[in-house]
């Protein structure tokens, strides 16, 4: 879709990361948050437009009112910025579907379809799974994936590693290791849990940089995402997102939501408001 091929001008996981949390923006100019918020909604390169247009824009996209009164523009960014990490990842592939029997290609194409600024993943691979082994002719891939200049996920080909680091994941789901390489980084897990029968989650975090997994395991697929730590705030997105990820797969059927539904979620309070809240 052409928002889709929009998202291939969404900025680098430094940018996102740092775009992660209210107090981040608050120390962004008008210009930048603008620029997320054309590459996350497809508003193409809006040449010529000021910040305050831009935002005019993406409020109409959105269907939510242009609030005026005493706000400047950077807080109507900030806010249109919030209204965009609550859409669901519907809004940018309205054909996602994933299941228990799901394709690697439908896993990764659910999870990648929510921009990483906007609390989505910066990579994602996944591969179907055998009685005892994965299948790595059937892995499939997001893309090459850095953060904090180190490459925690390679792009597919004669020197990659992404054959050999799935293997050592699936190896980290099914015993007590507690350490694996992805790509250049060291992780280390975190947390790990059966969220479900049949069902094991693992959150990984590097000990070289801000980069970190969560993955689950199932008999039929293992699907892991990487992201960029920035915030705790922003990292609650990202399980929340993984967590209806893993729910729709075992659901009995896909939920798919009405086309109103995006509007309705999208309207939120003033960032103004949620900045003075205290910290977590």
């Amino acid at each position: 879709s052409t928002l889709q091929a929009e998202q291939g001008l969404k900025l680098g996981s430094e940018m996102a990361a740092y775009a992660g949390s209210v107090e981040a923006e608050l120390e962004m100019k008008p210009i930048d948050l603008c620029d997320l918020i054309r590459s996350e909604l497809g508003l193409g390169y809006c040449d010529g437009l000021k910040p305050k247009q831009i935002v005019e824009l993406g409020n109409s996209k959105l269907g939510r009112p242009i609030v005026g009164g005493d706000r400047t523009v950077k807080e109507e960014a900030a806010s249109l910025r919030a209204a965009i990490r609550k859409l669901p990842p519907r809004f940018w592939d309205p054909d996602i579907a994933v299941a228990k029997n799901s394709n690697p290609q439908s896993l990764v194409a659910w999870l990648v379809a929510k921009p990483a600024s906007a609390g989505g993943f910066a990579g994602v691979v996944a591969c179907s799974q055998g009685a005892k082994m994965i299948d790595t002719k059937t892995i499939h891939t997001s893309g090459g994936c850095e953060i904090d200049g180190f490459s925690v996920l390679q792009r597919p080909g004669a020197y990659s590693t992404v054959d050999h680091d799935m293997v050592e994941l699936q190896k980290l789901f099914k015993n007590d290791r507690n350490a694996l390489k992805i790509g250049d980084c060291a992780f280390q897990v975190q947390e790990r849990a059966q969220p479900e029968k049949a069902q094991t989650t693992i959150l990984g975090r590097s000990n070289k940089c801000n980069a970190r997994f969560v993955g689950l395991l199932t008999p039929k697929w293992m699907a892991v995402g990487l992201y960029h730590f920035s915030s705790t705030e922003a990292e609650a997105l990202t399980f929340a997102l993984f967590e209806e990820f893993r729910k729709e797969a075992f659901s009995a059927a896909p939920v798919v939501p009405p086309p109103q539904a995006v509007q309705e979620a999208a309207p939120v309070a003033p960032v103004a408001a949620a900045a003075e809240e205290p910290a977590s």
